[in-house]
């Protein structure tokens, strides 16, 4: 049997925008716009932000600093310290 080789730059794909911003929107967050929202959002370092990531702990960071949140509300306190938090999980 024998192959031929196709030569993929003849073929040109056309995507309307309603596709293409539909697949934007189903796509996660990536690794470097996580660190820049945890940056931004709760005041963490660049290093604090990459650890979290990087070892798969942003779901229990985002549960603990939520919890500790409502928690704080409850109690008519003042808002929580992310910083804290994500000093228990980096050490």
């Amino acid at each position: 049997m024998r192959y031929f080789h196709i030569v993929l730059s003849s073929i040109r794909l056309i995507y309307c925008k309603e596709y293409i911003s539909k697949i934007q929107m189903e796509m996660p967050e990536l690794p470097h716009e996580t660190i820049a929202r945890l940056e931004s959002v709760y005041g963490l370092s660049k290093y604090d932000a990459s650890v979290i990531v990087h070892n798969d702990a942003l779901t229990f960071f985002e549960k603990v600093c939520g919890f500790v949140c409502e928690l704080l509300i409850l109690q008519a306190a003042q808002s929580t310290n992310p910083k804290r938090v994500s000093n228990l999980y980096v050490e």
